[in-house]
């Protein structure tokens, strides 16, 4: 686990790392490798405190040097463990694309190999099945959705897959007509049962009780009338004045913008009181937790880890690396790699 202790000088950030304390391995691997990169300035490891303290560039911030450094410590683990069956077998589809994003973003494979691939693993299969993103490795999903760990997406980009997907955002109901508010008011066993009383009232000779009747009927229906109609109205307007905002990482600088500018490969950042803004894979977290009543009914937040998950068919509830659009953030912090917009989303496949 990667916390950062202190970053309130620009350029300059302490993290706490897990595992550093009396391992002078890792101590050296961190300085040896963050020091390669040409946007780290000075690393200074301590084992006895199990702090790092970090120099950097202005382009940079502790989102990035966060990434850099877990890379570090999933290189760190790897070059130590000896279980070297336990990585999971990447499927033919996934080595293609995984080869083909290594051309130049602005001069894509052909669209026999990127986009029919990129697409075959965007939001759902053809018989409505969520993609299986929890199963992934972080590396994995990332290469699939062209994105980028340290930069995130480039402007250019985030503008060509906007154009070609259409903005983030779920299809609004259409509105009742005035006929059609009125006519359900009419539609109810008690309408139904005063207007059989009516009918009665006529054929026994009581029309002035028939009438009595009807008439009690149309003022209720008349009063339901606007009493729902006013009140659409007044919902529609409220969702016009509620305009969600994300804050994303592209070209390795954090904006924030619209939610439904947000697309399939964005970073996004989550913090205390961000609202999740799509479907999103999990890439780092420290001590983060989303408020998921709204799609699953669990009353407690839930924590939220990176780590991949092994079984595919996990209970929406239980994939603890995944973030919802339409939750909450409670607590902690971490980023996520956006794998589903719009209609593709969980939420979105509840409203079909």
């Amino acid at each position: 686990m990667i916390q950062v202790i202190h970053n309130s000088v620009e350029g300059r950030t302490r993290f706490k790392i897990e595992g550093l304390s009396g391992s002078e391995p890792l101590k050296k691997a961190l300085e040896q490798r963050l020091t390669r990169d040409r946007d780290v300035l000075r690393v200074s490891a301590n084992t006895l405190t199990g702090n790092c303290l970090v120099c950097y560039n202005s382009n940079n911030n502790h989102h990035t040097i966060s990434f850099l450094i877990e890379d570090i410590l999933e290189e760190f683990q790897k070059d130590n463990s000896t279980d070297k069956e336990s990585r999971p077998v990447v499927s033919e589809d996934l080595q293609k694309l995984s080869a083909a994003i290594q051309a130049d973003e602005e001069h894509p494979p052909p669209p026999a190999v990127s986009r029919e691939i990129v697409k075959q693993f965007l939001g759902t299969t053809e018989d409505g099945q969520i993609r299986p993103w929890h199963t992934l490795r972080k590396t994995e999903t990332i290469a699939l959705l062209r994105g980028d760990k340290k930069q995130g997406l480039t402007q250019t980009t985030a503008r060509r897959r906007l154009d070609e997907y259409g903005p983030n955002a779920l299809a609004k109901s259409e509105s009742r007509s005035g006929w059609g508010i009125f006519i359900d008011q009419m539609n109810s066993l008690p309408v139904y049962l005063l207007g059989a009383a009516a009918g009665v009232s006529v054929l026994t000779g009581g029309v002035l009780d028939a009438l009595v009747i009807m008439g009690v009927v149309v003022a209720n229906g008349i009063i339901g009338y606007y009493t729902e109609s006013d009140a659409e109205k007044t919902i529609d307007s409220l969702k016009d004045l509620v305009h969600p905002k994300a804050e994303v990482i592209r070209d390795g600088q954090v904006h924030e913008i619209p939610a439904e500018e947000v697309v399939v490969g964005d970073l996004i950042v989550l913090k205390p009181g961000s609202y999740v803004t799509a479907d999103s894979r999990i890439v780092h977290s420290s001590r983060l937790t989303i408020d998921e009543s709204m799609l699953t009914g669990e009353s407690m937040p839930v924590f939220k880890k990176s780590s991949r998950l092994k079984h595919k068919n996990t209970p929406l509830a239980d994939r603890s690396n995944i973030a919802y659009m339409g939750t909450l953030v409670t607590g902690g912090q971490g980023l996520a790699i956006v794998v589903a917009t719009a209609q593709a989303t969980d939420v979105g496949m509840l409203q079909l």
